[in-house]
């Protein structure tokens, strides 16, 4: 019953006001108190639904676009029951997870683009005009140029790579068996299923 009435979080008082016609409600042996309880394990619940439809929507319609403000996502989301059904202060804490996410995102497929590409080997340079221009070469693929405005992190990402590469070399020049080779596997991070369920 609770779910067909109650569509939005609502004080118990309210609740009571709104089931108070209802035969159901009526007639149910519940007391006062088990109910009062049922409604905030509903609303807790209802809460969490909220909150996981708007990261939904969120995915939907900004994606992994982050030269896009809040103020311009909420402009395009306002419309969307799923916006409307989450209070102001939930919305801007998500939106600023949601953000973090999408960079953590943009980091991880970097980082999964450098493990796949050619373009990088253990002889590859690491700064100057060198380093420049495989960066250009790099920047071919939207993973990479998507960190463009970001070039710091984009570039120690590389370095990174370029320094992984050469220390397994090393590694296996020196004859040393030391964990496992670098296949190309050591990208992690969360999904966007992770992070619409958390």
């Amino acid at each position: 019953m609770l779910i067909e009435k109650i569509k939005l979080e609502i004080s118990w008082e309210e609740a009571q006001t709104k089931l108070s016609t209802e035969e159901r409600w009526k007639s149910t042996k519940l007391t006062l108190e088990r109910k009062r309880e049922l409604f905030r394990e509903f609303m807790f619940d209802l809460h969490k639904l909220k909150l996981k439809q708007y990261k939904q929507l969120l995915h939907e319609k900004i994606g992994l676009n982050y030269e896009i403000n809040r103020y311009d996502a909420q402009h395009i989301m306002q419309s969307d029951p799923r916006y409307q059904g989450v209070q102001e202060k939930d919305r801007e804490e998500i939106y600023n997870n949601y953000v973090a996410f999408v960079f953590e995102q943009m980091d991880i497929e970097l980082n999964r683009y450098l493990h796949e590409t050619d373009l990088i080997t253990k002889d590859s340079p690491t700064e100057g005009e060198e380093f420049k221009e495989l960066i250009r070469k790099l920047n071919v693929d939207v993973r990479c140029s998507r960190l463009s405005k970001f070039p710091d992190k984009r570039d120690k990402l590389i370095r990174s790579r370029i320094k992984s590469l050469k220390n397994s070399f090393d590694k296996q020049r020196k004859g040393r068996k030391e964990g496992k080779k670098d296949d190309g596997n050591g990208v992690g991070g969360r999904d966007v299923d992770n992070y619409i369920d958390n």
